[in-house]
């Protein structure tokens, strides 16, 4: 079964507070402190055939839908919010983008090489197939999906972490307040791999390969021990806002970060990337 986060607030306006929070600055620099996901989406775009034609959906303030255009590609970014659509528009007009759902996607079928969607299928509380189903549909047949889902709900450190916070005695110890508990509305589910490569399945993919991804974050959170001193007050959101996440070690910590890294990837892992191949194929002409 996946982890589940619900919201501290209605989810309008959790979505809402997200976006006022963050600046389109910002979000294109969270692609330097997640450079394993560049890494293996540049890679994927590299090898599709000649001009391919890129989709984004849930593309929020664009990070890469600007990025993949400044590499020479054409994209077309889809976003659910107005609020966030409406900010991107104003700051790159000539962005081909698009408002709208994920699960219902106004565009013909068959019309592209890659869709990309990063934390954007965790978000339905019936569960990602029938937007799994639409990915396909846009796609060419063999078409290629990558996306990415939380996952520091199921890994190791966090469940560690999770428990020895629980612990009364040692919050009393520790001079912290009990834990609160409150279940608002639905936000996310943390999927495990095995559980998202089965529903990709079941909608009409084949994975072809699944990376634990954000290590290097994963790690600051849970070693406040390892920080520089100037970040250890900053949240995870904000340290990935920064582009600035290897800096923000101690220069001591480092290889040992490196070493935990080799060895457990997915211990730390705050998130995977997944990347899938549609298995429509192409009909032949009777």
């Amino acid at each position: 079964m996946p982890g589940v986060v619900y919201a501290d607030k209605p989810i309008a306006k959790k979505w809402d507070e997200i976006w006022s929070k963050t600046t389109i600055e910002n979000q294109l620099n969270t692609i330097n402190a997640w450079p394993d996901v560049d890494s293996i989406i540049m890679d994927v775009v590299h090898k599709l055939s000649e001009d391919p034609f890129l989709f984004e959906g849930g593309c929020g303030l664009g990070r890469y839908v600007i990025h993949l255009r400044e590499h020479g590609y054409r994209v077309v970014g889809l976003e659910y919010s107005a609020e966030a659509l409406l900010a991107l528009h104003k700051s790159q007009p000539d962005l081909n983008l698009s408002i709208g759902d994920v699960k219902a996607i106004g565009i013909k079928d068959h019309v592209f090489d890659l869709y990309l969607s990063l934390g954007v299928f965790e978000h339905f509380e019936e569960g990602p197939l029938e937007s799994l189903k639409e990915a396909q549909r846009i796609l060419k047949p063999g078409g290629i999906l990558l996306i990415t889902g939380p996952y520091y709900l199921l890994n190791w450190a966090h469940r560690v972490k999770s428990w020895l916070a629980g612990q009364g005695y040692l919050r009393k110890i520790f001079r912290k307040p009990p834990l609160k508990k409150t279940k608002g509305d639905f936000f996310e589910y943390h999927y495990h791999p095995a559980e998202m490569k089965k529903l990709l399945e079941c909608g009409g993919f084949a994975v072809n390969k699944i990376s634990p991804i954000g290590m290097w974050i994963g790690i600051w959170g849970y070693f406040p021990i390892f920080r520089q001193k100037k970040t250890k007050k900053l949240t995870q959101t904000e340290l990935a806002e920064s582009g600035q996440v290897r800096t923000s070690f101690l220069s001591l910590a480092v290889p040992i970060c490196r070493v935990f890294i080799s060895l457990f990837p997915w211990a730390f892992a705050p998130a995977w990337c997944i990347v899938a191949r549609s298995t429509l194929k192409f009909r032949k002409d009777s």
